[in-house]
């Protein structure tokens, strides 16, 4: 502020020297909202105290005032009011910040004082503009109530979950569990007195019962007492898509975002706002009882079916293709956990590993998430022979490159009515040997490409190598890039 003040002192005199008038003339040019009293008391006490020019101006009594507003800004403040009479001070203030710097960051009172200077704070005719009711979110849920409600996938799921879930309860041997933490009540609801035996004898800090994975706690419930049994199916299909759509509520994490007026976006869904308690029991019940392969099967069965309808008249690929896709997801916990290596990070890691297999169009029609690396030959293998099992029936899968492995890759080759086609990099393509080359042909404007045979050698492939038929690709100029191999039969 006194540094200000030094600058009006200074430009008043410049102009004054210039010839533009006398001191109060000049004033009015340089800074119109300074009095003329004002203006007399820091000549003054420039004149009259000591120290630097820019200290003599400090004003040690009052808190320094304000800058005034510079006229530039007051007109786009009132000019955005005017092209929008809803406009809040928080977006005024954001809008002007960026256009004009720090002189932008106006008060409320000052942004209130300048639209009721120019009689905007409260339209007299409302009419002359026009209102627009905006949404933060919610547009995306009804597309997704219009797909599920054509498909049905969601009351199906419940269908499948339901039944998964009966026989489970049905399965329990021993009749009822003992509970070793009484404190339940006939409904198995928690009661006042169920947290302190649960800690009994358990260390501070130290991980309780309730830690344990849901295997375990299967086994130490009665399964037949859980409320999800007696749900009709369309009930549960709604709260299914409930749980499902949660993340376009709000990016807060769990079901919080459900608990507010965000809730009201799920009527696109044509599902119930549900308090957030109720879809955390419901998920945590659906866990215990281990529907999640029933539910992925039967997702798996609606929309490879949809998949081959929206195949039909493309090409002749999208019928027979899938694809199958592993990423791995970094997981911070302070907790212990299964690691491995991470790309995206860089580093070993504690880490989710998530597998996708999707359909021509683009489908998923399975996923699984497991924690850190895994050895995915045995249960890809049969997940792929499921796919091709069909008589008559040819399959060509596209493999991600992060998932083919050497090991991976002969699992592959030996299911039948199937080939795949992947890249090769890392250890498997430090690993393979050229046993032919072909010639090379030109390929779009600044490639070429030769066919090749190649000899993978790595863990889990046979002794003598994984012979494989791909196509090298080579940049002119740059560098070469790895090979694309092929199943031989392809």
């Amino acid at each position: 502020m006194a540094l200000w003040r030094l600058q009006v002192l200074r430009e008043v005199e410049r102009l004054k020297r210039k010839g533009h008038g006398a001191r109060l003339a000049c004033l009015r040019r340089v800074a119109p909202d300074v009095h003329w009293s004002t203006y007399c008391g820091w000549r003054r006490s420039v004149g009259e105290r000591d120290g630097p020019e820019w200290e003599r101006l400090l004003d040690g009594r009052v808190p320094p005032s304000k800058p005034p507003i510079l006229p530039p800004v007051a007109a786009a403040a009132a000019a955005l009011r005017r092209a929008n009479p809803t406009l809040s001070c928080t977006e005024a203030r954001s809008i002007l910040r960026k256009q004009f710097g720090k002189p932008g960051a106006l008060s409320d009172s000052s942004l209130y004082r300048i639209w009721r200077k120019e009689n905007l704070t409260c339209p007299k005719d409302p009419e002359r503009f026009e209102r627009v009711e905006q949404y933060a979110g919610g547009a995306a849920l009804v597309l997704v109530g219009a797909a599920a409600e054509e498909s049905g996938i969601a009351v199906k799921m419940a269908e499948a979950a339901l039944e998964s879930a009966k026989e489970a309860a049905a399965a329990q041997e021993g009749g009822l569990p003992s509970d070793p933490h009484p404190g339940r009540d006939e409904k198995g609801r928690f009661t006042d007195a169920y947290n302190h035996a649960v800690r009994e004898g358990v260390e501070p800090g130290q991980a309780d019962s309730r830690w344990e994975p849901d295997a375990r706690k299967r086994e130490k419930r009665d399964l037949s007492t859980l409320s999800v049994l007696g749900l009709a199916p369309e009930t549960l299909a709604r709260r299914l898509l409930t749980i499902g759509m949660a993340p376009l509520v709000g990016e807060a994490r769990g079901f919080e975002p459900l608990d507010g007026p965000r809730a009201k976006w799920l009527g696109a869904l044509g599902a119930a706002p549900y308090r957030p308690a109720t879809l955390a029991k419901t998920l945590a019940e659906l866990a215990l009882l281990g529907v999640d392969e029933a539910l992925w099967e039967r997702h798996g069965e609606v929309w490879s079916q949809k998949a081959k309808e929206w195949a039909e008249g493309g090409p002749s690929w999208m019928a027979l293709i899938r694809y199958l896709d592993k990423t791995d997801e970094p997981y911070w916990t302070t907790k212990f956990a299964r690691c491995g290596k991470v790309s995206r990070t860089g580093r070993v890691q504690p880490c989710l590993q998530r597998i996708a297999l999707m359909g021509g169009p683009g489908v998923p029609l399975w996923m699984r998430t497991m924690a850190g690396n895994q050895d995915l030959r045995k249960q890809l293998k049969e997940l792929v022979e499921g796919e091709a099992s069909e008589e008559g029936t040819f399959w060509l899968t596209v493999v991600d490159a992060e998932a083919a492995t050497a090991g991976l890759l002969a699992a592959l080759v030996e299911v039948k009515n199937h080939s795949f086609i992947t890249v090769l990099k890392g250890a498997v393509l430090n690993s393979l040997r050229f046993v032919e080359k072909g010639k090379w042909k030109s390929y779009r404007d600044r490639d070429r490409v030769r066919e090749v045979l190649v000899v993978v050698h790595g863990t889990g492939a046979p002794e003598e190598g994984l012979a494989l038929r791909g196509v090298e690709m080579q940049r002119l100029g740059i560098s070469a890039q790895p090979p694309w191999p092929l199943h031989p039969g392809f």
